[in-house]
Formats: C-alpha cells, sequence, structure tokens
C-alpha cells in the first residue's frame, strides 16, 4: 500500500516536471492539466478506498469526512495551546488562563 503511494506520488511529480518543461513558465499545457487532474484522482482514490474495489462508498466518504473534521479539531486544539502556553512548558496553568485575553 504505501510502495503504491510512493509511485503514485512520483507519477505526479513527474507529470509537474515534464509539464513545466513543455509549457512555460507559470504556465499549465491542456495535457499536463489533465494528467495531472488523472494523477490527483489516482491519489485519491488508492487513499481513500478502503477495501480497495474503485469506488469511493458512503462509508468511506464518511470515514474520510471525520478525519478531516478530526484534523481540524487538532490543529485548532495545537493552536490554542500554543497562544495559552506562555511558558512554554508543556501545562496550561491557571495564571495562563487568567493572563489570555478573551477573543484571541
Amino acid at each position: 500500500m504505501k510502495r503504491i503511494g510512493i509511485t503514485l506520488s512520483i507519477v505526479l511529480a513527474t507529470v509537474l516536471m515534464a509539464g513545466s518543461a513543455l509549457a512555460g513558465p507559470g504556465q499549465a499545457s491542456e495535457q499536463e492539466t489533465t494528467k495531472l487532474a488523472v494523477a490527483r484522482k489516482a491519489l485519491l482514490l488508492q487513499r481513500f478506498d478502503a477495501n480497495h474495489n474503485g469506488i469511493i462508498d458512503p462509508a468511506e466518504r464518511k470515514a474520510l469526512s471525520a478525519r478531516r473534521a478530526a484534523n481540524r479539531l487538532n490543529r485548532k486544539v495545537k493552536m490554542m495551546f500554543i497562544r495559552l502556553d506562555a511558558n512554554h512548558d508543556g501545562f496550561i496553568q491557571r495564571a495562563e488562563l487568567r493572563a489570555a485575553k478573551p477573543g484571541k
């Protein structure tokens, strides 16, 4: 599974490099855009199609949504922790909570 992901990543990188050589700087050819879209879809399917049937079914979509929501929540908690942990000791003390400005 990991090997397939690495192979698809290499294909994606190759498509990007080949396209930038064919088109001018900052320009993407229509062929490059199509190849990139196909590579992205292949990566998406490989990553989220848990039972490898070639379809992202409702259960897999639900799992994907839950994972994305958890990632957003984790990022928010990390950012809040960074803002509140004034002395950077890895803990949030009452004094740090009291010192925190509301809405910040």
